[in-house]
């Protein structure tokens, strides 16, 4: 047994929980390909405020070991822990619902995640008709997840859902904290990549959540504001300049990217952070990534763009989505091309380098439209040579989202959306989960197959 892949657990005592990150595809069969994917911060918090009321848990993250199924099964099985837990992401969900069908029917199986928030009846359901004792927590989960540890009745849980017989059972309301400062810090021994290396400076880097919730509505996002229904909430600056001094020392990082949907939401916010982290690790040469939106930034004079590259901004992560300007309008991007140039612009000049995500395959997307989209990345990755990288995804439909029902209103077939598979290899694998429709006028091949000439194309550049 690899007991030295579950993070954060005591061996010293019996498991009360051990979490599962879900792995994007049965590593049996194929081996993982050489990319790295974000820490499953999600889970993390889970451990950490369970473990911080006195529980021992553990956090196996199998999408990172790359780990197969009959491995994750004997894996927590032979723990035999009071409760087994694992995310369920869309893309995720057949590989969560094999572990279930392979977990000890004896060890209750807690659900959550985007998917099941989104989907909660049919989750439920699927996941209890593989698995005999579930219980799925909608939304966000720490205090619901200790609640169940502690041993409350999941009657007294908000957000909690059961089954008794064939009849879904749940508590109202959710048990999401209000107040993101009341948790306790991270805890990393829960995380196996994080702090990792960065492979594109070479540096020791964490990744650091300051809020959560995004005040925008795309039409395409699971974490968009009509999604999920929670506003947004900040960590206190105190806070996020404590847990980042505390890495600088116990982890030696020299960087930190900021992984909120939206970190420079406005100039107060960012400055309010900033300033703080300043005051508190002074000159210690730290740099930073965050993700920033074209409308926002664009409004800003150029002094703040100073300011953010004299307080250690490297790179910032800014959704462009299309070359076409009827299909951001289409999704809600509010964002136009005049506003991605002067962002652009303003960050370039100052050595801040951009990643620039796209979606191809959008629904009533044009072939024409899909290679304005190419062009547009190919266009802004010459323009900005060394300075801009394109990312570049193919749609998927994700449940809750406005993309989800106007597809189911227009025929689409809930069980056909939720189809997907892995195909991509080497990097391109965590990007090309590719659903069986077809939802604009290029089908899945051609959107594979012109992603391919463009990452090839990209590869030959930087050679």
């Amino acid at each position: 047994m690899q007991i030295e892949k579950v993070s954060g657990l005591k061996q010293s005592s019996n498991a009360d929980l051990i979490l599962v990150n879900s792995p994007l595809r049965d590593y049996d069969i194929r081996p993982k390909d050489d990319y790295e994917v974000l820490p499953p911060l999600g889970l993390a918090y889970i451990a950490t405020q369970a473990a911080s009321e006195g529980h021992n848990i553990g956090l196996v993250d199998a999408e990172h070991f790359g780990m197969g199924q009959s491995k994750l099964a004997n894996i927590v099985n032979a723990l035999n822990p009071r409760y087994a837990g694992i995310n369920v992401l869309t893309p995720t969900r057949p590989q969560a619902l094999s572990f279930a069908e392979s977990l000890n029917p004896d060890i209750p199986l807690i659900i959550g995640a985007s998917h099941a928030t989104a989907l909660t009846e049919k989750t439920l359901r699927e996941f209890a008709s593989v698995h005999r004792k579930v219980i799925l927590i909608r939304s966000e989960a720490e205090l619901a997840v200790t609640a169940i540890l502690d041993g409350q009745d999941v009657h007294n849980i908000p957000g909690t859902f059961w089954l008794e017989g064939e009849e879904i059972k749940y508590t109202p309301g959710l048990s999401v904290p209000n107040d993101l400062d009341e948790l306790p810090l991270l805890d990393r021994k829960f995380l196996a990549n994080d702090p990792s290396i960065d492979h594109h400076t070479g540096k020791p880097e964490s990744k650091v959540l300051t809020s959560r919730g995004c005040p925008f509505d795309c039409t395409f996002c699971a974490g968009a504001r009509s999604s999920l229904n929670l506003k947004v909430r900040n960590r206190g600056a105190e806070s996020v300049a404590g847990e980042i001094q505390g890495l600088l020392v116990d982890s030696g990082i020299q960087s930190v990217r900021f992984v909120d949907d939206l970190f420079i939401s406005s100039e107060k916010r960012a400055k309010s952070v900033l300033d703080t982290l300043r005051n508190t690790v002074g000159d210690s040469h730290l740099y930073w990534d965050a993700t920033g939106r074209a409308s926002i930034l664009a409004k800003f004079d150029p002094d703040f763009f100073d300011y953010l590259k004299q307080n250690g901004a490297n790179e910032f992560a800014m959704g462009i989505e299309s070359g076409s300007e009827r299909l951001r309008r289409r999704i809600n991007k509010q964002v136009s091309m005049p506003e991605i140039e002067k962002s652009l612009d303003e960050l370039t000049r100052r050595n801040i380098k951009v990643k620039g995500y796209f979606i191809i395959g959008l629904p009533s997307e044009t072939k024409k439209e899909t290679l304005s989209t190419f062009s547009l990345a190919k266009n802004l990755t010459q323009k900005y040579d060394g300075l801009f990288r394109a990312s570049i995804f193919v749609f998927r439909p994700y449940p809750g989202t406005q993309e989800w029902k106007y597809l189911m209103e227009n025929g689409y077939k809930e069980d056909e959306l939720l189809l997907m598979h892995a195909d991509g290899v080497g990097e391109r694998a965590k990007h090309e989960i590719l659903t069986s429709q077809q939802f604009g006028e290029c089908s899945p091949n051609e959107l594979s197959d012109l992603l391919a000439q463009y990452y090839k194309w990209q590869k030959s550049l930087l050679i």
